[in-house]
């Protein structure tokens, strides 16, 4: 009885903080999933647009706290779709795609204190931004309990 359980507490984790999927998929088809799947804004909020967020967050550095890496998380998201990230002491790239107002980010193979794996991860968020302060907010409307500090440009030389 209790691993069913287990199983639905574990989908559910994984299912509000991205999805796996396989290595193999394109930008255009994680740009495909975001303009087709339903999603809601978070109540009262206006979110970023796709316009607002190419002409504010692309081309620019975010840098947080992050509960799974660490005091500071960096990512440079540069204008020709790729994504540098140093998470924890560790470097990754991956790519990011943005549709209506979701900015989808992804990053193939391996994560910074992830086991060895043949999936990678994607995550699409709505944003805002006051000042420099950028939250996020996951497809169902609900804020994601991160944000980040917008840096003009390649801020850190990733």
């Amino acid at each position: 009885m209790k691993w069913p359980i287990l199983v639905t507490i574990f989908i559910l984790i994984f299912t509000l903080n991205g999805c796996w999927v396989n290595e193999k998929i394109s930008v255009q088809e994680i740009r495909d999933s975001a303009a087709q799947a339903p999603y809601w804004g978070p109540s009262g909020i206006t979110v970023l647009t796709e316009k607002e967020i190419r002409e504010k967050i692309i081309g620019n550095t975010l840098v947080g706290p992050s509960a799974n890496y660490g005091p500071e998380m960096v990512e440079y998201l540069q204008s020709n779709g790729s994504v540098k990230a140093l998470w924890g002491g560790s470097s990754s790239n991956g790519y990011w795609t943005v549709s209506r107002s979701l900015m989808c980010i992804y990053y193939p193979l391996r994560f910074p204190k992830y086991p060895p794996r043949t999936a990678s991860k994607y995550h699409c968020y709505t944003l805002t931004i006051d000042g420099e302060i950028v939250s996020y907010y996951d497809r169902y409307g609900s804020a994601v309990q991160m944000k980040s500090l917008l840096l003009t440009g390649n801020a850190k030389d990733l």
